[in-house]
């Protein structure tokens, strides 16, 4: 986790105070700039050093401080063993424990605004056993970002000779993306062009996890109402098409409706009837549908 560590500070995504005051009264001085030379705070946070993060925190994501006590052995000076402490002056709680034999620091930033970080230890000046300790203290604001919930688009595909008829349920997600997981219910009516409400008995579920770039992972596999319709994620969202082996010459009606939830919220859905008949073509056949009032909202 600690790899190589970039001396750049990446200013438009961090605000950087330094000031160097005592640790505890047991020492016996404040460290100089001398005394620090080639030193970094020693903690690093999304495998960055906190005076290189390459963005800001989203609220509502769950973070871990790593204490990296590397990082501050400098030119002059080597931290004291034990002595590295990590705090959060304006929140929000730090929940210490340990990984890999070193101590960590979780948090999750309740809002968007900034998190202050204040990383604290005390310094052997000189070679080890000189006596000559001293306390640092770095502080680090790091901007947090409010989530953004995904844009949900609903629509109608009439298709062609090459492929029937189908409806898409889109998601798309735009940075800073809200991490928590997406569901979308499926719940459905067969020889009704009637969509159900969007409670009640659920037909299907399909999971979408954010990414963090705009984009979702996919969970779920294929649903079916028998005779009618079948359902399958496809990219950011769900596609709905009719029963491809329905008999020539009958109508085919079916009705759904998608539930779009985050965070035990409705953020959006889509919901419509189908009226569907089987088109032959040159080689092969098609179920070709029209919608029947289509609605972007479950």
């Amino acid at each position: 986790m600690v790899g190589a560590m970039p001396r750049l500070v990446t200013a438009a995504v961090i605000a950087l105070g330094v000031a160097f005051v005592p640790a505890s009264a047991g020492a016996a001085r404040t460290c100089t700039s001398s005394d620090l030379e080639g030193t970094r705070a020693p903690a690093m946070l999304r495998d960055h050093g906190l005076d290189t993060q390459d963005g800001p925190l989203v609220a509502g994501t769950r973070y871990r401080v790593v204490v990296v006590q590397e990082l501050a052995i400098g030119d002059n000076s080597h931290p004291v063993d034990g002595t590295i402490a990590v705090s959060a002056p304006n929140g929000p709680a730090l929940t210490p424990g340990t990984e890999d034999d070193r101590p960590v620091y979780d948090f999750t930033p309740a809002g968007a605004g900034t998190v202050r970080l204040v990383v604290s230890w005390d310094a052997e000046v000189g070679s080890s056993g000189s006596g000559d300790v001293c306390s640092a203290s770095q502080s680090f604001d790091i901007p947090v970002l409010a989530p953004t919930i995904p844009k949900i688009r609903g629509s109608f595909h009439r298709g062609g000779s090459a492929f029937g008829s189908s409806f898409l349920l889109k998601l798309a997600g735009q940075k800073p993306q809200d991490p928590g997981k997406v569901t979308v219910v499926l719940r459905a009516r067969r020889g009704t062009t009637r969509p159900p409400r969007p409670r009640g008995h659920a037909l299907g579920r399909f999971s979408f996890k954010p990414l963090g770039d705009g984009h979702f992972e996919a969970h779920g596999g294929d649903r079916q109402l028998r005779h009618a319709f079948y359902a399958t994620t496809t990219g950011s969202g769900v596609k709905i098409y009719g029963y491809p082996n329905m008999p020539f010459g009958r109508t085919l009606r079916f009705a759904f409706s998608l539930q779009v939830i985050q965070n035990g919220k409705t953020v959006g859905g889509m919901r419509s009837g189908a009226r569907c008949r089987r088109v032959q073509f040159t080689g092969h056949s098609a179920i070709m549908c029209r919608a029947v009032r289509l609605v972007q909202r479950p």
